[in-house]
């Protein structure tokens, strides 16, 4: 290769100063993409069904387009007007396309009625037009050719953005060559035309990799939010299908005990159907609420007990140690009441002597503890070694209501206690 050819070879390449150029322009490209990715036409984008913001989104291009027309300076390699057509018809469709050439026309128009020479009005008018032309005719091909198959994915969606770059500066280079503004060489326009298309199709690519990018994550957040809200709307169904259930178990419980009554002390059943009815009417005033105080679950708790004592007399005695500061914290609705109703009924009724029940409370850093003890029968013996003692049906609804409402966070244990009887131990985050 002699002298004079390495010379023009030389000279076919980008020097310093277009480098310079191509990667300070870029740099506003991104700032640009990053903006419109944190408005609210992102999710439009890329969307065929984007009729509400067509004009909003082909302004913004517009106005991204019409800065070289507006304001003339040297952009090279990249030509903005080009750009912002072809990637807003490759985005939104053709006629996203056509309307971001309509609004850069018209920015044109008005720069010239206020006194600002265009560069080329005619050629400026067909190329953007031109431009958005070939975005959206590349969308579509892209859409009806890659259907089902990986190329509609993002590797497609960039092959597709630098394509539709790349052909619509193509489109403005040959028409510059049919309507020349300046006299160039045929080596100097082809290297002209080559290097704008190779900076156009990779700012169609950096454009659509910002959006797209942000549009996943947009998608992702609400899908995930979606789920959350389902996942929570279930556990609210869940829980309150529990509580529901919880309801008729309490009732029962307190009507077993009144029956017993019936035969043996006909009064004292006539009072505790009384004090069932108060209790009742407490519940029925009060909002189904999943968390109640745990004062006002003590409440529930001394009432159900006062009705058990008309069965049982002497032979139930309650011990209470709850610290004030305690009483204020919400606790779920039933969390001591189902662990007293099995202490009562499975522990200490079947006794043949007097029996006690403990309610404690105790509070740490980050739990709240609840337990209800019991010297009763206890507990049935585990079916085998080291397996956990039966719950009673109560205590398995209570376990599920607290494993939706905290998760691991809440623990329920049923164990028997060393002097007898049976312990039950809540611990609930504060």
């Amino acid at each position: 290769m002699g002298n004079r050819s390495r010379a023009v070879l030389w000279s076919l390449l980008p020097n310093s100063y277009i480098l310079n150029r191509f990667l300070e322009d870029t740099c506003v490209l991104v700032a640009v993409a990053y903006l419109v990715s944190r408005g609210a036409l992102l999710p439009r984008l890329f969307s065929r069904h984007a009729r509400g913001d067509r004009l909003m989104l082909a302004a913004v291009f517009a106005l991204m387009g019409a800065s070289e027309i507006v304001f003339p300076g040297d952009r090279y390699p990249y030509v903005p007007y080009t750009l912002a057509a072809a990637f807003a018809g490759y985005a939104g469709g053709l006629p996203l396309g056509l309307l971001t050439a309509a609004g850069i026309t018209a920015a044109g128009l008005l720069a010239a009625v206020v006194g600002v020479r265009l560069p080329a009005p005619l050629l400026s008018f067909l190329s953007v037009v031109a431009a958005g032309v070939i975005g959206g005719m590349v969308a579509g091909m892209r859409r009806r050719t890659f259907a089902g198959t990986a190329l509609l994915g993002l590797s497609g969606l960039l092959l597709g953005g630098f394509f539709a770059g790349a052909a619509a500066e193509g489109a403005h280079s040959l028409l510059t060559l049919l309507f020349p503004t300046r006299p160039v060489t045929a080596v100097v326009a082809i290297t002209e035309a080559a290097y704008s298309a190779a900076a156009n199709g990779f700012g169609c690519v950096l454009l659509a990799l910002v959006l797209n990018d942000a549009n996943e994550r947009r998608v992702a957040q609400q899908r995930r939010v979606q789920a959350e809200q389902e996942l929570a709307a279930l556990r609210l169904s869940q829980m309150g299908e529990l509580q529901a259930r919880l309801h008729p178990h309490f009732l029962f419980n307190a009507l077993a005990g009144i029956a017993g009554l019936c035969l043996t002390d006909p009064a004292q059943a006539e009072r505790g159907v009384t004090s069932l009815a108060v209790l009742l009417r407490r519940f029925l005033r009060t909002p189904a609420e999943s968390s109640v105080p745990l004062g006002e679950e003590m409440e529930t708790v001394r009432s159900y007990l006062a009705i058990e004592r008309l069965r049982m007399e002497d032979r139930l005695r309650v011990v209470e140690d709850l610290p004030a500061e305690a009483l204020a914290l919400p606790v779920p609705r039933f969390c001591l009441q189902v662990p007293v109703e099995n202490a009562v009924q499975h522990g200490i009724a079947p006794l043949g002597r007097p029996g006690c029940l403990w309610i404690v409370a105790r509070l740490s850093r980050r739990h709240l503890i609840l337990a209800v003890g019991d010297d009763g029968v206890g507990v049935s013996p585990p079916p085998t070694a080291g397996a956990p003692a039966a719950a009673p049906h109560g205590l398995t609804l209570l376990t599920d209501r607290l494993r939706l409402a905290f998760g691991p966070a809440a623990r329920l244990r049923l164990c028997r206690r060393p002097a007898g009887g049976t312990l039950c131990v809540l611990r609930l985050p504060r």
